[in-house]
């Protein structure tokens, strides 16, 4: 009876400092994109995509006995396009993330407060390829890409008062593709198909936050 009082006292002190927030932020999301283009005729060639675009965030979670931090966020990239390269024009249609982080703060007797943590994201991409002179896509012309990745997560929360405190979140991920996500083309006279072998994403954003 006794080791029962004891843990609900423990519960509840834990629950005393567990403190609820909202936020919403603004960052960088870089996207790297990793290809095999095989050609009919035999060519193989290996391609590396690298683009970063704003995006926006909202975010809510839970600050744990100061100690340990859980978030839940959405992250809706604003990109209408990507810069052509060599004869790829890729317009997006929409490109958004949502995700969970457990961070833990690590020891410090400021308001500064840096952590490290583990999460998962699900990102999802639509994108319509553009022809261009040199270059036909199959149809369809609309490619869907959506990606699940386990995130390493990185930042500081700085608390600049009671109720409000700044957060800088890092998000880092790599995903291996099993040969699925194809896409063919003919370019010259010659039909080609691209498959996506790894995709690297690095979600970061500059957040305001306030803790009920």
């Amino acid at each position: 009876m006794k080791k029962l009082l004891s843990i609900a006292m423990l519960c509840s002190l834990g629950l005393a400092h567990t403190n609820y927030f909202i936020g919403i932020g603004a960052g960088n999301y870089q996207d790297t994109l990793h290809e095999k283009v095989v050609g009919d005729r035999g060519g193989i060639n290996y391609e590396k995509y690298t683009a970063n675009n704003g995006g926006g965030t909202i975010k809510t979670g839970v600050i744990i006995n100061n100690r340990q931090k859980l978030t839940i966020y959405y992250t809706h990239i604003f990109t209408l396009r990507e810069d052509e390269q060599d004869n790829y024009a890729i317009e997006d249609k929409s490109k958004n993330v949502i995700g969970a982080i457990y961070d833990f703060y690590l020891p410090t007797k400021t308001n500064f407060k840096p952590f490290i943590g583990l999460g998962y994201s699900y990102h999802m991409f639509k994108e319509s390829l553009n022809n261009t002179n040199d270059t036909t896509w199959d149809d369809p012309k609309i490619a869907n890409i959506n990606v699940s990745s386990i995130d390493g997560s990185l930042g500081f929360d700085y608390f600049i008062s009671k109720h409000f405190f700044i957060g800088l979140d890092i998000l880092i991920s790599a995903t291996t593709f099993g040969g699925d996500d194809k896409e063919g083309f003919t370019y010259n006279g010659e039909h080609y198909t691209t498959t996506i072998t790894e995709q690297n994403m690095i979600n970061s954003a500059l957040s305001l936050n306030f803790k009920f």
